[in-house]
């Protein structure tokens, strides 16, 4: 189950990686949308950014900055046209036509404006000069003429928004100051849609973001941050994960020193947020551009930084990779590697010789001085209990192998100065008992590659026999004794042609040169099949087949072609060696968790060999050389059961032989 889901980490991975900043823009829709909603003024349904209280403001400060602005007067009661800058509202440029003064502004370019001194019968607008605007009627006309207007003529207001309408700003002080300090008719409006990026239209997308999300919020909000955090455990528990490796997997990032990535982090952080504040003071299209490829270097940088923090911790490399560990890793290491290769003698006064000072400063010290004394105590009986363990550890080792078993070793990074030289000579002495038991071994190896190469030798010629004996059989025969010469080398070169295969089967199943395909395997079903196809050879040799099944599961993991060779080569033994007028017993039983297969029959001749002489390859039951048997059928039968993790086992009672193959249950 875990290999199947590893195959799927990285897939995984990238659904959360992409399903985070979806969410997390839906999370920020929704808290703006919230927010924005929560803040307008109760009293009133909101239907569109026209009504909004950030438009209505901001339209209200655009009326009475622009008429402050165009009404300026100087010492003289002269306009004084060459200000560029009159109370915060920036002046780009400005034109005199027909007593009209047409300026263009830096800032809310949206909103177009004309203002009349009803005194002097000055203009002042915002709009273009052309022939469409070239007199005051028909300035009133382009500005009459938008969706949205706010009027002001014989102290009475004409508007269509909400909220600036007479009753709305009797009571405001900047539209008091306008109807008492200035003889003035305006004529405002909003050109729509809006064209410009100014204050009118960063509200405008902010109430559509607002509106978009209004009727969603609610349920958008705790959905977002549960997938968010549903999204950061499963990268969690699948950082590291990559198909076809059991352990987390570290690419070069997860090497790199955990210092050098924190700098790298905070630099990378500084000059994005450096990057993104000078590019918000004059936002754009590229602006908006700039500021999406920033944030999603950040985002990716986001990810790489948390997933390597994931992996280290789970490596238990967090702290050990860092230039701080190794550095006082090294100094430790090369003072104790100074010290260790000291003599023996000269290690134990050094230590005596210390804790004596040590004993001498700290006991006529106060309570503090104790105290560091009897922790120095505790830590010298922790030593000395370990120095202690590990001799005893180093005697049991060296018994083990006084006993016969050569294969253990001691680690020898475990232990220091004269205890790691002894583990040295100890596990020299054990390689040298290895290695004889590796000659005495060599001989049998010997006898086994000889016979591989010897039957691959042999297959090309009996292959070209085969042929041309198929060929002959084909061919008129001059007479009778001809074709039974053909007959019987035909047959032969078979059983010949079955030797060399099993031959070579045998070499392959004693070296595991078998590549296996493990999978669940009703063993009822195998047994049932087999049984069917040795039905007729059963029934010629007066066989009697019994079976028994257990009535519950009987699964195992193995390969499914080999274990069907090795019970075959049960069957094909029973067919050769077994009493003829006998019963013959197939048992599959159950053990807890084990599921057994158990053949039984009574032998036509006596058994008068013993079972570890009977599983050597070349060596039969009967001393007869009648049946066409090659002697390797219970040793490839063995050699393939093991290496599916399972139990061969012979057991000879008299003429009764019983053989046993054990799988684990699955």
């Amino acid at each position: 189950m875990e290999k199947k889901v590893n195959r799927y980490a990285s897939l995984i991975r990238i659904i959360c990686y992409i399903l985070i900043p979806i969410c997390a823009i839906g999370i920020v829709q929704s808290m703006i949308s919230l927010l924005y909603f929560a803040n307008q003024t109760q009293s009133r349904q909101i239907n569109n950014y026209y009504e909004t209280d950030e438009f209505i403001d901001l339209y209200r400060n655009s009326i009475y900055n622009n008429v402050q602005a165009c009404y300026f007067e100087n010492e003289n009661n002269e306009y004084d046209v060459s200000i560029s800058n009159l109370h915060g509202v920036e002046i780009l440029q400005e034109q005199q036509h027909k007593n009209i003064y047409y300026r263009t502004y830096l800032e809310r370019k949206n909103f177009k404006f004309l203002i009349i001194d009803n005194k002097t019968n000055t203009a002042f607008t915002n709009l273009e000069l052309t022939t469409k605007t070239d007199s005051i009627e028909k300035i009133k006309n382009e500005i009459t003429g938008y969706d949205y207007y706010w009027n002001y003529t014989d102290n009475q207001i004409n508007t269509n928004i909400s909220s600036l309408s007479l009753d709305d700003l009797k009571y405001n002080s900047k539209y008091k100051e306008i109807e008492n300090e200035y003889d003035c008719t305006i004529y405002t409006g909003i050109e729509t849609p809006l064209k410009n990026y100014d204050d009118y239209y960063e509200y405008y997308l902010l109430y559509e973001i607002a509106a978009n999300a209004k009727d969603t919020a609610i349920i958008n909000l705790p959905l977002c941050l549960s997938i968010i955090f549903l999204s950061i455990v499963l990268i969690t528990v699948f950082a590291g994960k990559k198909k076809g490796e059991k352990e987390i997997y570290l690419n070069l990032i997860d090497k790199i020193p955990l210092e050098i990535m924190i700098l790298f982090g905070f630099i990378m952080l500084g000059f994005s947020f450096a990057m993104i504040s000078e590019i918000s003071n004059n936002i754009n299209v590229i602006g908006f551009v700039y500021i999406f490829v920033l944030l999603l270097f950040l985002y990716i940088l986001g990810i790489i930084s948390y997933e390597t923090f994931v992996k280290r911790i789970k490596t238990h490399t967090l702290l050990k990779n860092t230039i701080i560990y190794k550095a006082v890793k090294f100094l430790v290491k090369t003072t104790k590697n100074i010290f260790d290769n000291l003599n023996l003698a000269i290690k134990i006064g050094i230590i005596l010789v210390t804790f004596g000072i040590i004993n001498i400063i700290l006991v006529n010290c106060d309570f503090l001085g104790v105290f560091i004394l009897l922790v120095i105590y505790a830590f010298i009986f922790k030593t000395t209990f370990e120095y202690v363990c590990k001799v005893i550890e180093i005697k049991e080792t060296a018994k083990k192998i006084y006993e016969g078993n050569a294969d253990i070793r001691l680690k020898e990074e475990n232990y220091n100065g004269v205890l790691k030289e002894l583990c040295i000579y100890i596990n020299d002495i054990a390689s040298g008992l290895t290695n004889a038991v590796e000659e005495a071994l060599k001989s049998e190896r010997m006898k086994t590659e000889l016979i591989t190469n010897v039957s691959h030798d042999i297959k090309t010629p009996l292959t070209s026999i085969i042929n041309y004996v198929d060929l002959l059989k084909k061919e008129e025969m001059p007479n009778e004794k001809a074709k039974e010469y053909l007959e019987i080398l035909d047959q032969k070169s078979q059983r010949l042609k079955r030797l060399t295969e099993d031959l070579v089967e045998a070499s392959k199943a004693s070296s595991g040169n078998i590549k296996l395909n493990l999978e669940k395997i009703d063993v009822k079903e195998l047994i049932k099949q087999v049984s069917g196809e040795f039905e007729d050879k059963l029934k010629d040799k007066k066989l009697d087949l019994i079976l028994s099944m257990p009535e519950e599961e009987t699964t195992i993991k193995a390969d499914s072609r080999y274990l069907y060779r090795v019970v075959e080569n049960m069957y094909s033994n029973i067919v050769k060696y077994a009493l003829p007028d006998s019963r013959v017993y197939v048992d599959i039983i159950l053990e807890k968790e084990i599921v057994k297969i158990e053949l039984k029959n009574i032998s036509k001749n006596k058994l008068n060999i013993s079972v570890d002489e009977l599983m050597e390859r070349f060596v039969r039951g009967e001393s007869s050389r009648n049946t066409e048997g090659s002697g390797l059928g219970l040793s490839i039968a063995q050699s393939l059961t093991e290496l599916q993790n399972g139990k061969f086992n012979i057991y000879l009672d008299g003429d009764l032989f019983k053989v046993t193959i054990t799988f684990e249950k699955n």
